[in-house]
């Protein structure tokens, strides 16, 4: 797979699909390597991984950048659980982006970095070393990759939820959802041509409607409560992209300014947590 259009399963992340997996796709047909668990529909991933999209956009022209990123360095900072899954999607989507370009001194660090969030959260054996060396060692294999990374999230979504975590398994969704939204607005801002990517953006539109009702359910928790104004504002956002009667979405350059300046400034406050 041609790097520069590889590049972009991580710019639209969760952008390829507008919206969220229905109950008939539940169970992914994508190899061995995948195993879902097919149980009640509280289970089923809610959102779109990292990797999984249904297409590729012309390529941006764009060099991959470390400095977009969440510095690994961070890690260590990251005490509270709430910080410890929002960072740990955070770090997922980071993963993707640097996998893409087969920046292999990135994804390891990356993954160590995830590796310790996910232990801290009780993920140990979602993410061991096995998975780690998978990874590492189909860093230059991008259909083994896609296998490999949307296995250990789909298993991390449900173990969080088989052990009545999924307030925090809605905080790792978030944290990545929001780290997509900032990769995706600052690539296109370096494009040279970002009209595409523009209107992949506006159709999170239809992503922040799927997100924004799960984190309802769980407003007597206080770590998932305090994100519901975050995407609240991003809904608030999204509201004013215009969508046809075909289903398309058209957006303008101030919308598109306001959705970048906004995920920059709330993607800054989970790093800094």
């Amino acid at each position: 797979m041609n790097t520069k259009l590889s590049f972009f399963l991580i710019v639209v992340l969760f952008l390829g699909l507008s919206a969220c997996k229905d109950d008939s796709n539940s169970t992914i047909n994508a190899g061995d390597d995948i195993v879902v668990d097919q149980v009640d529909d509280q289970l089923v991933y809610p959102m779109p991984t990292p990797f999984e999209v249904t297409q590729m956009l012309q390529t941006s022209g764009t060099p991959f950048s470390v400095d977009i990123m969440n510095p690994v360095s961070n890690v260590d900072n990251y005490m509270q659980e709430i910080s410890q899954a929002l960072n740990l999607g955070v770090y997922g989507a980071d993963l993707a982006y640097a996998s893409t370009y087969n920046q292999a001194n990135e994804v390891r660090d990356i993954l160590a970095a995830a590796k310790k969030l996910s232990d801290e959260l009780g993920l140990a054996n979602v993410m061991d070393q096995n998975i780690v060396e998978r990874i590492e060692q189909n860093i230059q294999n991008q259909d083994s990759l896609y296998k490999i990374v949307n296995n250990t999230f789909y298993n991390t979504y449900d173990k969080l939820n088989q052990e009545q975590k999924g307030a925090v398994s809605l905080l790792v969704i978030t944290g990545a959802w929001i780290e997509s939204i900032y990769l995706a607005t600052q690539i296109a801002i370096s494009s040279q041509d970002n009209s595409i990517l523009m209107i992949k953006v506006a159709e999170q539109k239809y992503n922040v409607n799927t997100l924004l009702p799960l984190l309802n359910q769980y407003t007597d928790n206080a770590e998932v409560a305090s994100m519901i104004p975050v995407i609240q504002n991003f809904k608030t956002i999204f509201d004013k992209v215009q969508v046809d009667s075909l289903g398309d979405v058209t957006i303008d350059q101030a919308i598109f300014d306001e959705i970048t300046d906004y995920s920059v400034s709330e993607r800054n406050k989970i790093i800094a947590m």
